[in-house]
């Protein structure tokens, strides 16, 4: 076992509103990938010879992300197609578990040098657009207990009676703080999006409001109550029953 693994370079494109109108929606992921693989070879001056596996995370595997994108982009960018890669999905994790896996491997002397990182472009392959019956079957969601990560933050925050208002008050701190940070310079690690062909220029995060008040929060709807309503909180209720109600406190602005 190796005792020193290091993170030699880390960087990441703009985070784009997840709409058809973000500002990243006409770019395919192999194509945002791809923008990472320049960078990093251009930054460290990478030799690709050394490069063992490539571990990408990525949750809806379906579409412009199916088919082992963690492999498939590495040859669209044009790197060899000697270097094996490897996608891997642990939901909200994928992309921190990927660096984790790469770590490990790394330390057991399967290799010297890996990439690791995630891909996830909801405005283009959206959530559940891989059709998983564990959550679309209601028999089979019952029975193996899975819930969408929102209708399970509003049941942690029933459990923990978090309110709505405190949880707008979190949102409008994160956004303060996010606001300073980039005043500040503190988000060196961010590639510009630069894609001249279709137009595309995208240097800062999209979802950054530094003038978001919290009587704007207020005014937004709960986002998981529809869901609820179907049979989420019924599931909910009967796997705890100590919890009276599900509080549907988190929407599009605080989650």
């Amino acid at each position: 076992m190796r005792s020193h693994i290091y993170i030699y370079d880390a960087i990441r494109t703009p985070r784009g509103r997840a709409r058809q109108d973000g500002g990243l929606h006409d770019l395919s992921p192999l194509e945002l990938m791809k923008v990472l693989f320049d960078a990093l070879e251009a930054r460290s001056d990478l030799d690709r010879s050394r490069v063992e596996d490539v571990i990408l995370g990525c949750v809806t595997q379906a579409g412009e992300q199916a088919a082992n994108i963690g492999k498939t982009s590495l040859l669209f960018a044009g790197w060899p197609s000697s270097i094996p890669g490897i996608t891997i999905s642990r939901y909200c994790s994928s992309g921190l578990d990927a660096i984790n896996f790469a770590a490990l491997k790394v330390g057991a002397g399967q290799a010297s040098v890996a990439l690791a990182g995630g891909v996830e472009m909801m405005s283009r392959v959206p959530m559940l657009s891989d059709r998983p019956t564990v959550f679309t079957d209601v028999e089979l969601a019952t029975r193996c207990r899975m819930l969408m990560m929102g209708s399970g933050a509003d049941l942690v925050a029933s459990i923990y009676g978090v309110s709505r208002t405190q949880a707008d008050e979190v949102a409008l701190e994160s956004q303060r703080r996010a606001a300073r940070a980039r005043a500040e310079g503190w988000f060196r690690s961010i590639v510009a999006v630069w894609n001249p062909k279709k137009g595309i220029t995208v240097e800062q995060d999209e979802c950054i409001r530094p003038d978001t008040t919290l009587a704007e929060l207020a005014k937004l709807e709960p986002s998981f109550a529809g869901l609820g309503a179907t049979g989420a909180d019924a599931l909910q209720l009967a796997a705890h029953p100590d919890v009276g109600e599900i509080c549907h406190i988190h929407t599009a602005g605080n989650s």
